[in-house]
């Protein structure tokens, strides 16, 4: 549907822009003065009579419900659909945590690790892991689940390291490079991985499993989620200024 515009305003971005406790209020005359692109069809109809007062009683009470749905998604940024704390927008500060960056690119560790070749695109299994180890033990499941996470579809693909998956390749890495002397030593890393050597390892081994026991990505999504308040505290503390508003 086209934008309605009303003397040089678009009712269609004055909605999408309104801010909480804000109000529209339009006139229904010129509504109809100004409607655009409306396929006029012969019908046969019954004609009835509208009492207009009601009918304009019946759009102001639709408008005070989008004022109280704007209002209500401030009062629980948790469940907001555009809420800091999803971890679409989380991950984002996560990389902002190891690389000490505060700019407004859209930076995460699985962005900033994704190759291109040509039309071939690609991820640096390798420095996927390097960013994950280069984070404080409080963070890296929650970091482990959002690269997860934003892999998607590709998760699985086998196009990693001796022919693993995207993801275990990444894991192929992490127990590499973590039980390695240096920079990327992490005592924590090493013993989340020291008995497993793929994802689905590392779910049955915290315990992200469906019903049947079967290793389950939604469980640790789930898990992670119900963290993301006290990720976010972490984040804070860590980062310079992070800001997830």
């Amino acid at each position: 549907m086209d934008n309605l515009y009303i003397e040089g305003v678009n009712v269609g971005e004055a909605f999408k822009n309104m801010k909480v406790g804000e109000e529209i209020v339009l006139d229904l005359e010129k509504v109809r003065d100004f409607s655009v692109n409306v396929l006029s069809v012969e019908r046969k109809t019954k004609q009835r009579e509208v009492n207009v007062d009601v009918l304009k009683k019946i759009i102001s009470g639709v408008l005070l419900v989008s004022v109280i749905t704007v209002a209500s998604f401030g009062l629980d940024k948790a469940i907001e659909f555009n809420s800091p704390l999803k971890m679409e927008n989380m991950s984002k500060e996560i990389y902002a945590v190891i690389r000490q960056v505060e700019d407004f690119k859209p930076h995460t560790i699985l962005g900033q690790n994704t190759r291109r070749n040509g039309d071939v695109v690609f991820y640096d299994q390798e420095g996927i892991a390097k960013d994950l180890l280069s984070l404080d033990s409080s963070l890296f499941d929650y970091a482990l689940c959002s690269v997860c996470n934003e892999m998607g579809n590709n998760l699985n693909n086998n196009v990693g390291i001796n022919g693993l998956s995207n993801i275990d390749a990444v894991i192929y890495y992490l127990r590499f490079y973590s039980n390695m002397e240096g920079k990327y030593f992490n005592q924590y890393v090493s013993s989340a991985f020291r008995d497993v050597d793929s994802l689905n390892g590392y779910l049955i081994k915290n315990g992200y499993v469906d019903s049947n026991g079967n290793p389950s990505m939604e469980m640790f999504k789930k898990a992670s989620d119900s963290n993301a308040q006290v990720i976010y505290d972490i984040i804070k503390a860590q980062s310079k200024g992070a800001s997830l508003s």
